[in-house]
């Protein structure tokens, strides 16, 4: 049972001041934790003391009490709380900060790790929602940029949470319009207002044609021109020859787009940030 002592006054007028100021009690008990506290001479032989948290009496009500002094000691029985806490015990120049701390095993997992382990899993989900996806790629449309079986992280807060709309040119993740319940991936090649159309193998857009190192080969089929609507994209796989895509599909809804693809993290070979702005 530890002693906690009060010194005499400071000089200044100001009554006794504690020297220690803090205990940790156990939290969720059924018997109170007593804690013998030392009073200065001079002291009245009745003290009053107040709680903010815990109570003097198992009803969790009594947060005032007279304690006698014994030789100017205090024996002051506290009840913990059952939930894991901060309090102070104070009055007469005390001011003694209680820790309700949890010891029982259950109480330990229910306040300490349950708590980190919903937060994660809830942070997990905030992520996996709004934030990022991930998804093999089971086709060869996106080669060579992206390749078959390559496991990609979109990142998806710009087009979800910030309003952002894709530019032509970034590679971007979706929901096909026909409820196909795989993520897709093709590059945007038409943003609204574009007018988008192939002659030759080249792709022109709005009568210039477009510069795309990137694609594995060009298209042997002409189409268009294509008139790309305010709320949708014109897309396309840089695998021309063996993709399926805007050209035969149509027009992608701007409210199916959920990201841009961020990263190639498997396999380990490829891993890369995919070049996307």
């Amino acid at each position: 049972m530890n002693l906690f002592r009060l010194g005499g006054g400071n000089g200044n007028g100001n009554g006794p001041r504690l020297l220690s100021g803090s205990v940790k009690i156990p939290a969720g008990q059924d018997t109170p934790s007593v804690l013998r506290i030392q009073f200065p001479p001079g002291t009245p032989e009745r003290v009053t003391l107040e709680l903010t948290r815990g109570s003097f009496s198992p009803a969790d009500t009594q947060r005032s009490q007279d304690f006698a002094l014994d030789d100017g000691v205090a024996e002051v029985a506290v009840f913990a709380p059952w939930r894991p806490t901060t309090g102070i015990l104070h009055g007469h120049g005390l001011r003694l900060r209680l820790g309700f701390v949890p010891v029982k095993f259950m109480h330990i997992v229910l306040w300490e790790w349950l708590p980190i382990a919903l937060g994660a899993l809830l942070a997990t989900l905030l992520l996996r929602t709004f934030a990022f996806a991930s998804f093999f790629i089971p086709s060869s449309s996106m080669e060579d940029t992206i390749m078959t079986g390559d496991l990609v992280l979109s990142w998806n807060v710009p087009f979800k949470l910030l309003g952002q709309d894709p530019r032509r040119g970034q590679i971007i993740v979706f929901d096909h319009p026909d409820e196909d319940p795989d993520m897709w991936i093709k590059r945007v090649a038409g943003v609204p207002g574009d007018v988008v159309e192939c002659h030759g193998g080249q792709l022109v857009v709005n009568g210039e044609p477009l510069d795309e190192p990137y694609i594995k080969a060009p298209s042997y089929h002409d189409f268009g021109p294509v008139y790309v609507p305010d709320g949708y994209y014109f897309v396309l796989g840089d695998n021309r020859q063996n993709s399926f895509d805007s050209r035969y599909w149509g027009l992608l809804p701007r409210e199916n787009i959920v990201g841009r693809a961020a990263f190639v993290f498997w396999p380990w070979s490829r891993a890369r940030v995919v070049y996307n702005e």
